[in-house]
C-alpha cells in the first residue's frame, strides 16, 4: 500500500529563517509530537521514533531517516525506513520537501511531495487513517514551525545613562527640598 504526500503551508517568516529550522532535523523533530532522535551513525543516518496515534491505537516506529539538503535553492529531501515496536508493520517514505517565498511578506511557503509504502499486519489500520494523521501531523507542525520562526523575545532597552542622571537629579531636589522645609 502506497500512500502520496502533498503538503503545503504558510509561515509568517523569511525563507532564510525558516530554512535555518527546517534544515535542522533536532529542530523538525521537536515541531513533530511523539517524535524523537536517538543519534546519528557515522554515515549521517538519524536513528529515531516516532508515535503515531490511529484512532485509539498507538503505533511506535523505530526510523532512520537520511537527509539530503540544499541550502542555495532551500531544498531537501529525506527518505525514511522504519519498524513498529512489535516488528511487523514497517514503512518507506521518500520526500522533497522546499521553502520559497510566501505571498505575503515576509512569508514564506513550505511544500512537501513524497511518498510513504506500508507492509504488515497494520497495514490496513494505517491506511484507514493515513489521510487523516498526516493532516493533522502537517498542521501541528506548520504551527510549532511558525511558533519557532516568530519574533524572538528581545531585552528591553536600556535607558540611556543622561536620563539616570536627570532621574537622579530630580531624586536630590526633591531630597533638598524636603530637607530645608
Amino acid at each position: 500500500m502506497i500512500i502520496d504526500i502533498r503538503e503545503e503551508f504558510e509561515v509568517p517568516a523569511s525563507p532564510e529563517v525558516v530554512w535555518e529550522i527546517i534544515s535542522n532535523p533536532y529542530e523538525v523533530v521537536s515541531c513533530l509530537p511523539g517524535a524523537a532522535i536517538a543519534g546519528q551513525k557515522e554515515d549521517g543516518t538519524y536513528e529515531g521514533t516516532i508515535a503515531v496515534k490511529f484512532g485509539p491505537t498507538s503505533i511506535t516506529f523505530k526510523t532512520l531517516v537520511t537527509l539530503e539538503l540544499n541550502p542555495a535553492a532551500h531544498e531537501g529531501r529525506f527518505t525514511s525506513q522504519a519498524k513498529d515496536s512489535r516488528g511487523g508493520t514497517r514503512t518507506r517514505a521518500t520526500a522533497t520537501f522546499g521553502v520559497k517565498r510566501g505571498p505575503v511578506e515576509p512569508g514564506s511557503s513550505v511544500s512537501m511531495q513524497g511518498s510513504v509504502e506500508v507492509s504488515g499486519p497494520l497495514a490496513n489500520l494505517v491506511e484507514s487513517g493515513a489521510t487523516f494523521v498526516i493532516k493533522r501531523m502537517v498542521a501541528v507542525f506548520a504551527q510549532r514551525l511558525a511558533e519557532k520562526c516568530g519574533p524572538r523575545e528581545q531585552e528591553a532597552p536600556r535607558p540611556k545613562i543622561g536620563l539616570w542622571r536627570r532621574v537622579f537629579r530630580l531624586v536630590c531636589a526633591k531630597v533638598k527640598g524636603w530637607a530645608w522645609h
